[in-house]
C-alpha cells in the first residue's frame, strides 16, 4: 500500500512523518497482529481522504471536528466505560450519531476492541498534539492478547520516533546538536543536553 500523499491542514504532524509512522504501523501489525498497531496505521491511512470509513464505526470525511470525536469516543471504549448519556454525546462527540448501548457494550466488553480503540487514541492523539511523543504508538499487546515484551516495546518506541523524524531533519538535529558543544559531553551531561525540548507521553 501506498503512503500517504497528503493530510489536512489540522494535523500537527508534517507529512513525512505522519507518512512515516503510518508505513511502520502497518509493517507491524503484518508481523504482530497488534489491533493496537492496526488501529493506528488505519486511523493514520483515514487522514490522506482515500477511504470513506474513519476509524471507528462512522463513515466520515477527515475533518478536525471528526477526528476529535472519534478521539472522544475511542478513549472511553478503551477505558472499558458504561455507555455514556445524551449530553455526553452532545459534548463530546455531536458530529456523530451516538452508538446504541449494545454496539457500545460489544465494543467496551471486548478487549481487542478496547485495543484497538487504545491505539485510535494513540494515533489521533498524536497528529492532534495531545501526544507529543510518536512513541505512544508502540503496541502493547500481540493479536493474541500477550502482553508485548519490554526489549521489543522499546525496540518499536525508537524506531517510531525515528520515522516521525524526517531524514534532513535529523541530520540538521544531530548537526546543530554537534555545534551546541553537547557533542563533546559524555554521560549524563550529554542525555541532559540532547533532550532539549522534552516529550510528553503515556507510554
Amino acid at each position: 500500500m501506498a503512503k500517504l500523499s497528503t493530510v489536512p491542514a489540522w494535523v500537527r504532524r508534517p507529512l513525512p512523518a505522519v507518512a512515516g509512522v503510518e508505513d511502520f504501523l502497518l509493517r507491524l501489525y503484518r508481523r504482530t497482529e497488534s489491533a493496537e498497531a492496526l488501529a493506528g496505521f488505519i486511523a493514520l491511512s483515514w487522514l490522506g481522504g482515500e477511504a470513506a470509513d474513519g476509524p471507528l464505526l462512522w463513515a466520515a470525511p477527515p475533518e478536525e471536528r471528526f477526528a476529535r470525536a472519534f478521539l472522544a469516543v475511542a478513549d472511553a471504549l478503551a477505558e472499558g466505560e458504561s455507555y455514556p448519556p445524551p449530553e455526553w454525546w452532545r459534548a463530546e462527540a455531536g458530529c456523530l450519531a451516538p452508538m446504541t448501548e449494545a454496539q457500545w457494550n460489544e465494543r467496551a466488553g471486548s478487549w481487542p476492541e478496547r485495543f484497538y480503540a487504545h491505539g485510535v487514541v494513540c494515533a489521533l492523539g498524536w497528529v492532534l498534539g495531545v501526544f507529543d511523543d510518536p512513541a505512544i504508538m508502540a503496541p502493547l499487546h500481540c493479536g493474541d492478547g500477550r502482553s508485548v515484551g519490554y526489549g521489543p516495546r522499546e525496540e518499536w518506541r525508537v524506531r517510531l520516533r525515528a520515522c516521525a523524524v524526517p531524514l534532513h531533519l535529523r541530520n540538521e538535529e544531530i548537526a546543530e546538536w554537534l555545534r551546541s558543544g553537547a557533542g563533546s559531553q559524555s554521560g549524563p551531561a550529554a542525555v541532559g543536553a540532547a533532550r532539549a525540548t522534552p516529550s510528553r507521553s503515556t507510554g
